[in-house]
């Protein structure tokens, strides 16, 4: 017997694959299902093009319209970092909930240590700054220590 996966990809935006439960909540997203409509709309605003209509609107900030342990999977990219600290909080809770055991949370975020090197060396190279130079020999070290772990 084949069992059929329930699975989500909150944040969609193009990215909605099929066999999945693609859920977003932008205006421009949401728009582009309508027919007719949609595409003007694409057209006027110069809005990137969906392939798929194959999304759900929610609302994160929402109790999910899932039952507990029915979802086997919750997948989030770059979704995460733009929640507030109670949205958030309400999307481990609601994953939780609805996750059956066994099930996977995989939430895929930007790399803060990349982006916090690159914006500490582009200010470091305007001028002396104790702080900023502090930082960086303190990344330095990080380095070193992780590059003498691998």
């Amino acid at each position: 017997m084949i069992q059929i996966l329930t699975k989500i990809n909150h944040g969609c935006g193009s990215v909605r694959p099929m066999g999945w439960i693609n859920t977003d909540s932008s205006l421009n997203a949401n728009i582009q299902r309508i027919p007719f409509i949609g595409k003007n709309f694409t057209k006027l605003f110069n809005k990137v093009d969906y392939d798929s209509n194959n999304l759900v609107y929610m609302n994160l900030n929402k109790k999910w319209a899932f039952k507990d342990n029915s979802v086997d999977i919750v997948y989030a990219s770059h979704l995460f970092e733009h929640l507030s600290l109670k949205s958030a909080t309400l999307f481990l809770q609601e994953s939780y909930r609805c996750l059956m055991l066994g099930g996977v949370i995989r939430n895929v975020v930007p790399d803060s240590f990349k982006i916090t090197k690159r914006y500490i060396n582009k200010y470091s190279t305007i001028g002396s700054c104790e702080t900023i130079d502090l930082y960086s020999k303190k990344i330095s070290r990080i380095e070193e220590k992780t590059s003498e772990l691998s």
